[in-house]
């Protein structure tokens, strides 16, 4: 349920739901390993020569980054989330989902900490309903820090951004009425100023949101014909442009291997600035179940880890058919071929998966259920 962080040196960091995290030089050997003593750590952040998260218990901590050891530990909240969501840092900030209540699941406030003693330098409640389940309650949240602000969603497609210095609300914009509930975690700012929130309007219907950086403003709504439940990414079409941004849509799998039913997934590309589709990559039809599951060895992640996009417009997604791709339209028909190998490039890793696609210069990391894998460039 996690996503790989790349540093400078090609080191790599990673948790698991076991509360264990492992960092990973770039020959694959273990460096050092750092039990947080709690469930489902999250994502951590990279700032410097530290790394910074926050345990299940709400306990906020910094990591040297060499050795793995400890510099301070502190409760800020009374508990974290307990499926996938992100830290994030910048200088003189640690930025971190929690919750003012026990809970499972997703959060109701950012809390903000100084990296160098875990201070607490300000909080935003997004809900006083403390058991609202939609409504203004994050899932997977996965906040940004743009302009001096930090930007984050709600699970029913809301938007907000606050001050990074003293977390006082800028703009928030309501959700969707009735919305569905959704894995979509995360916020994404491209560089046209807009921000595109994933989320499911419906039960069956998924929906991409785009809301004006400076004001919050909703720009514009697309839905598709099945459910958005990973955050989508922007970045180039090809290299030079256009700019465009990637969603994955596809219902997600079962946690258990039972009920096996036909289900269809895809990525599409749009326009950044009109949605209009650029191009669309469709899966091979999956039986609906986590790859690889047993009753005695479970994993449930969603149906895709966030889609990665790099420089050159390729995309990174990472499927719970337990398949890793690099996809692109490199002919220009707006349709992928996955029986293209200038189009299509994949591996069968037998996983299920949650976690996006590490990048750094030469180098990718693929996160799945059971294995972490790494690959170098053949250049």
């Amino acid at each position: 349920h996690s996503t790989p962080m790349i540093d400078g040196h090609y080191n790599v960091y990673i948790q698991s739901t076991t509360g264990w995290l492992y960092s990973i030089d770039k020959a694959g050997t273990l460096r050092w390993e750092f039990d947080t003593n709690a469930h489902d750590p999250g994502n951590v952040a990279l700032l410097g020569d530290k790394v910074f998260g926050i345990t299940s218990d709400g306990s906020a901590y910094s990591l040297d980054a060499a050795t793995g050891k400890q510099l301070w530990k502190h409760k800020v909240a009374d508990s974290a989330p307990r499926d996938t969501f992100s830290a994030a840092a910048t200088n003189g900030f640690v930025i971190l989902p929690s919750r003012e209540a026990k809970g499972t699941g997703g959060n109701l406030q950012i809390v903000a900490v100084h990296p160098s003693d875990g201070r607490i330098l300000w909080r935003y409640n997004q809900s006083t309903e403390q058991t609202k389940f939609l409504g203004d309650k994050g899932y997977n949240q996965m906040p940004a820090i743009v302009d001096n602000s930090v930007l984050f969603n709600s699970v029913d497609g809301g938007a907000y951004r606050v001050g990074l210095k003293d977390g006082k609300e800028i703009w928030h914009t309501a959700g969707v009425p009735g919305a569905s509930f959704s894995t979509a975690g995360g916020v994404v700012v491209g560089p046209n100023e807009r921000i595109y929130v994933g989320l499911n309007a419906r039960p069956e219907e998924g929906m991409l949101r785009v809301f004006s950086l400076a004001t919050g403003e909703v720009l514009a709504n697309k839905t598709f014909e099945h459910t958005v439940n990973a955050g989508p990414a922007v970045g180039p079409l090809r290299p030079g442009g256009p700019l465009a941004v990637f969603v994955a849509v596809g219902d997600n799998v079962a946690c258990a291997p039972l009920g096996q039913h036909a289900v269809t997934a895809r990525i599409v590309a749009l326009d950044a600035d009109t949605l209009a589709q650029l191009w669309e990559f469709v899966l091979p039809v999956g039986d609906g179940v986590t790859a690889g599951i047993t009753l005695l060895d479970s994993c449930c992640p969603d149906v895709f880890g966030n889609p990665t996009v790099d420089a050159d417009g390729t995309v990174y997604i990472n499927w719970s058919g337990g398949w890793a791709y690099a996809v692109r339209d490199a002919n220009g028909d707006g349709t992928v071929d996955i029986d293209d190998s200038a189009e299509v490039t994949a591996f069968h890793h037998g996983g299920g998966t949650n976690g996006n696609t590490g990048l750094a210069p030469g180098m990718a990391v693929v996160p799945s259920c059971w294995k972490i894998l790494g690959y170098k460039s053949s250049d």
